[in-house]
C-alpha cells in the first residue's frame, strides 16, 4: 500500500478513497417509502377494528332518556368522527375504545378515547363536528357528505 501511495501520491488516493465511500453509501441505499394514503386515511388506519360501536335504544335506555332522540342519534352518527379527531390527537397513538362520556348533554356531547399507555383523550362534539366537516361527512345540514 505504501508503494502505491509512493507512486500516486497521496492526494489521488485520498481523492479514489474518498470515491469509493461515496460509491458505497449510495448504491446501497433503500428508497424511503413515501405514505400516500390520505389524512382521513392514515387517521382511521390508528382505529381499532372494534373500537367504535353504536349504541341502540334498547341497550342504552338511560342514556336515550337522558340525550333524547335527537341528540342520541347524533353521537351515533358523530362517534366515528369523535374517534378520527382522537387518531389525530398528538398523545394518542391509537384509539382501542371510544365511549360516550356520562358528561355528555342534551346540549353537548362527550367522548372518553382510550389510546395506548393508559392515555385518555376527551373529545367534544365541536371537534366532532369539525372532523365530519372537514373531511365531508355527511351532516345535518349536507346529507350525502358532498
Amino acid at each position: 500500500m505504501i508503494e502505491v501511495v509512493n507512486r500516486l501520491g497521496f492526494p489521488v488516493m485520498a481523492l479514489m478513497f474518498g470515491m469509493t465511500v461515496t460509491a458505497c453509501s449510495e448504491g446501497g441505499s433503500e428508497p424511503v417509502p413515501v405514505d400516500t394514503r390520505t389524512p382521513l386515511e392514515r387517521a382511521e388506519a390508528k382505529i381499532a377494528p372494534d373500537a367504535v360501536m353504536l349504541m341502540d335504544k334498547a341497550d342504552y335506555s338511560k342514556t336515550y332518556a337522558k340525550l333524547g332522540a335527537d341528540q342520541f342519534n347524533r353521537a351515533n352518527n358523530l362517534t366515528r368522527w369523535a374517534a378520527v379527531a382522537a387518531a389525530e390527537a398528538p398523545n394518542c397513538e391509537r384509539v382501542e375504545l371510544i365511549g360516550l362520556s356520562d358528561q355528555s348533554t342534551r346540549t353537548e356531547l362527550q367522548w372518553y378515547v382510550d389510546c395506548p399507555n393508559d392515555v385518555r383523550v376527551n373529545i367534544y362534539q365541536s371537534h366532532a363536528e369539525d372532523r365530519q366537516k372537514a373531511y365531508g361527512g355527511a351532516t345535518e345540514e349536507n346529507p350525502k357528505g358532498e
